[in-house]
């Protein structure tokens, strides 16, 4: 059959709209190998087109999901359309990419099915955002949750709600002492360096002690690491790592601590939301260190007793000097 003018010039126009389009347009025959690899493909993947045709579509494909596509592919097989389901595939430098994708039958001669294709939507930002709210709920949650007996029992109940958003298998919170300007560990997870080995006087004048004393958040690198040591701002403490991540715990403008992670093999670990998410927690940990302090005073000072006990019949909350409740 020849096509006359106008069915041709409509082909060329919809061949352009997809070959074009944001969203990943791919197809695969029914020995699983890709025929064909449009540019949003080549953007969300990271594949050039030549790096796939005639690959395996497997290989885009965590293996905690093989089985799964394997049970869509059968359904397209049977001329079935799956539309808009959520899963993972993997990107081209082996990170996890989260997709909506709707599949569908590709049909040739006599209407037989020939293979399937499939339009994949990047929403990785989109579920990014939503772990960041549910996480930073949760922490927000667990700090303001009643009195905490100490800092360590805060930091061991986020640490795990930290490590979903960022790299944290090397993260420590130490608190810093005014009397001796000494730093004690609060919580420490790392692969290399034991903390128990770091005196006082031994992490004097390392990256904790640098942003306790700029009293802002710092990504750091190697470079500027080795820099800062060459100019005698710094000092190396422990084993040096390809880029650290910290930022200051502050109540009422002071430092009394420093939170921090660290990368021994990614020089890209960590960017500025990154940070911007560590300066939250750090802002929650603040105030829960700030209640837990001013509990602590009063107890010794008497007050804390005096007044629950004269109110004890009725509901009784303490507050700080700027008016919050630190404790109900």
């Amino acid at each position: 059959m020849v096509m006359n003018s106008i069915e041709q010039t409509d082909i060329k126009l919809l061949a352009t709209i997809i070959e074009h389009s944001n969203d990943a347009i791919t197809s695969i025959d029914l020995n699983k190998s890709v025929i064909s690899w449009n540019k949003g493909a080549q953007k969300i993947f990271g594949y050039k087109e030549k790096e796939v045709l005639g690959k395996s579509y497997e290989k885009f494909i965590p293996n905690d999901q093989i089985e799964k596509s394997l049970a869509i592919l059968e359904k397209i097989e049977k001329g079935r359309t799956v539309k808009n389901f959520e899963t993972t595939r993997l990107h081209k430098n082996g990170s996890i990419i989260n997709v909506n994708i709707s599949v569908f039958p590709l049909r040739g001669v006599n209407n037989k099915i020939s293979g399937t294709a499939a339009i994949i939507r990047d929403i990785t930002d989109r579920k990014n955002s939503e772990l960041l709210q549910n996480v930073s709920f949760k922490i927000a949650e667990k700090a303001k949750m009643g009195r905490i007996r100490d800092i360590s029992s805060l930091a061991s109940k986020i640490y795990p709600d930290i490590c979903k958003i960022i790299k944290a298998e090397n993260f420590y919170l130490a608190l810093y002492n005014r009397n001796d300007s000494s730093f004690s560990f609060a919580f420490h997870a790392d692969k290399f360096d034991d903390f128990k080995d770091f005196g006082a006087e031994k992490f004097d004048g390392g990256l904790t002690d640098y942003v306790r004393k700029v009293g802002k958040a710092m990504i750091i690198d190697e470079d500027k690491h080795n820099e800062l040591i060459l100019r005698g701002d710094l000092r190396l403490i422990g084993k040096s790592s390809k880029v650290w991540l910290g930022v200051p715990l502050k109540i009422s403008g002071e430092v009394l601590g420093v939170m921090a992670v660290q990368s021994y093999d990614n020089v890209n670990a960590y960017s500025k939301s990154d940070a911007k998410f560590l300066q939250f927690v750090a802002r929650e940990v603040s105030g829960a260190l700030e209640r837990h302090l001013i509990i602590e005073e009063m107890q010794r000072s008497g007050e804390y007793y005096r007044t629950i006990s004269e109110k004890a019949s009725e509901i009784t909350t303490v507050h700080n000097s700027e008016g919050k409740i630190i404790y109900a």
